[in-house]
């Protein structure tokens, strides 16, 4: 019997015992005894010599210090059982972020905060905190990479159970044969990115004294300076409009094509390419909606940094037929600045779509009483004609205050009701088509995404709408196959990612643009206005100068390109360094 199998039999003869004496785990001693000590020994095979308990540091005492002949490898920081770690409605073996949303209960925070204390001190790197049932597994040292030990990531397992299922992982992670051969890094490197290696040179090809320094003087010093802010200005993240303007309309075929080949066989099948020119089958679909009152939900799939969200908005404020455009309520929920907790991500849309579908209709203020009486006319007319027919014919200022109050509480205890009137008088007393695009919930886990998914499903399975979700091409690709988001029909459209050079082309045009337009306004122009001194002159050679180095050839674009894997803010960002 291979290692894994006996040590996964072995976990499984705990949890049976365990059904015995669970009633006698109290304090941390017991838990630690009872439950921690097997799964370190008997399960995951660390050897009696290997394990220390109550080592002194810094004042404090470490629960367990696992080592390796010796050195440091493994901090464990034991909690008594009835000190939730708040985990137990995580998905097994799902990774999540040290200072995110998950880890907030006391004993959480203290435990992984003493663990990255002890690491530091030991000089150990992989960690845990553990109430013997739930087991968070993270790296407490970042061996020197910079970065807090904070921002990283911990792998979750909610019980003894969930331990069982994903075995294969937690035994890979903290096994002693492993963590031997520090196996756990790839796990961490994959959830987190791995970070890019530097090249070790063990031979100098010349001597110190053959180098031939040259002095860093106050050209280059504003050279750099010049260089970093223009590229930050490349980015867009300070000028949504550059965004806007300079979104790249060339149809890659080739790697279009590329794309469709990582995209789930299921999906294949309904992908169509987005002519993004002219926003063909989108445009379609906002049609069909507006002349044929028929629901759609549209999947939006494209690579990291395609530019999925500069297209939706590009799309309905400049591409879509402006009879079209205005009939079109667009509503843009960004999924990306919620807390990221599973849990509450209803609750959280609930409040933010409210808030984004209110500022849609109503940019002046809250609506009227007439407004509010319209929208919830059914249930005023079921009052007026029935329990409450004697207030309303004795006095109908105090019916219309109690009605006022009921709509009030709706909004504050149900706003997911509340939510569909809204959109239910967009579609009927406005005629006019709800669009409602749910961006960003791909920086989340499969499992969040799904969550989402399903949120905006049931919008649009309850009231006319055109709801859009833009997905990962390796989101689309990772989608277990009985999951919600393959559980229904959508359209499903692809967005196809430019060249790196085509993008840095444009958005170079665009500044030139701006320089052109600078030079018959000056002093309230583009580059005055966003603090960049230099000489109109100065930039306009500068220009023309990337235009050279960058663009002429394609190929110096093209390595960085495929260096930061086509992802157009990491291109520009190395740029800039």
């Amino acid at each position: 019997m291979d290692n894994i199998d006996a040590s996964h039999q072995k976990l499984q003869e705990l949890i049976s015992q365990s059904q015995d004496f669970k009633d006698t785990i109290i304090t941390e001693q017991d838990t630690r005894l009872k439950l921690i000590n097997p799964i370190l020994m008997n399960v995951l095979g660390w050897p009696e010599k290997e394990i220390f308990t109550e080592s002194f540091s810094g004042g404090d005492f470490i629960d367990y210090k696992l080592t390796v002949n010796g050195l440091s490898r493994f901090v464990v920081e034991a909690k008594r059982d009835s000190r939730v770690l708040g985990t137990e409605y995580r998905q097994n073996g799902s990774v999540y972020r040290l200072n995110g949303a998950v880890f907030k209960t006391e004993a959480a925070k203290e435990g992984i905060l003493q663990a990255i204390r002890y690491c530091g001190q030991k000089n150990a790197e992989l960690a845990c905190v553990t109430n013997g049932s739930e087991w968070v597994v993270f790296r407490g040292s970042r061996l020197g990479d910079g970065k807090d030990s904070m921002e990283g990531v911990a792998y979750v397992f909610n019980s003894l159970q969930g331990i069982s299922e994903k075995f294969q992982l937690f035994y890979d992670l903290l096994a002693y044969e492993h963590v031997q051969e520090f196996k756990y890094r790839a796990f961490f490197h994959s959830a987190e990115g791995p970070p890019i290696s530097t090249l070790k040179y063990v031979k100098q090809l010349r001597t110190q004294e053959s180098r031939r320094v040259v002095p860093r003087d106050k050209l280059y010093t504003d050279l750099e300076k010049v260089m970093a802010s223009f590229f930050r200005r490349l980015s867009g993240d300070e000028d949504p409009a550059l965004l806007t303007e300079c979104f790249v309309t060339t149809r890659e075929s080739q790697i279009a094509d590329e794309h469709l080949a990582r995209i789930s066989e299921d999906l294949v099948s309904r992908v169509r390419e987005l002519t993004t020119d002219e926003g063909g089958y989108l445009a379609e679909v906002v049609e069909r909606v507006q002349s044929s009152h028929r629901n759609e939900f549209i999947l939006l799939i494209g690579t990291k940094g395609a530019g999925k969200s500069t297209y939706i908005e590009r799309f309905f404020s400049h591409v879509l037929d402006k009879r079209l455009a205005a009939s079109c309520v667009v509503v843009r929920i960004d999924v990306g600045d919620c807390p990221g907790d599973e849990a509450t991500i209803v609750n959280w849309l609930d409040q933010n779509l409210l808030i984004a579908l209110e500022q849609a209709l109503y940019p002046d203020g809250p609506p009227d009483f007439n407004i509010i009486q319209g929208m919830f006319f059914d249930i005023y007319e079921s009052w007026r004609v029935g329990h409450l027919q004697p207030l309303y014919n004795k006095d109908k200022e105090a019916f219309r205050i109690e009605f006022g109050k009921y709509v009030y509480e709706i909004r504050k205890t149900n706003p997911n009701e509340y939510i569909k009137r809204l959109i239910h008088d967009i579609a009927k007393s406005r005629n006019k088509v709800p669009c409602l695009v749910f961006d960003n919930a791909d920086h989340f886990t499969i499992e969040f995404q799904e969550r989402v998914f399903q949120y905006a499903r049931s919008i649009y399975e309850s009231e006319l709408s055109l709801v859009i979700v833009p997905i990962t091409d390796r989101t689309s690709w990772q989608l277990p196959g009985d999951g919600a988001l393959r559980s229904f029909e959508n359209e499903v459209f692809l967005l196809p990612t430019p060249p790196p050079s085509t993008v840095l082309k444009k958005r170079v045009e665009f500044l030139e643009k701006r320089l052109d337009e600078e030079k018959r306004q000056p002093g309230r122009g583009y580059f005055t206005n966003r603090g960049i001194a230099l000489s109109l002159d100065n930039l306009t050679a500068f220009a023309n100068t990337l235009q050279t180095i960058f663009l002429s050839t394609g190929k110096y674009s093209s390595w960085i390109g495929n260096l930061a894997n086509h992802d157009i803010s990491s291109t520009l960002s190395i740029y800039a360094a």
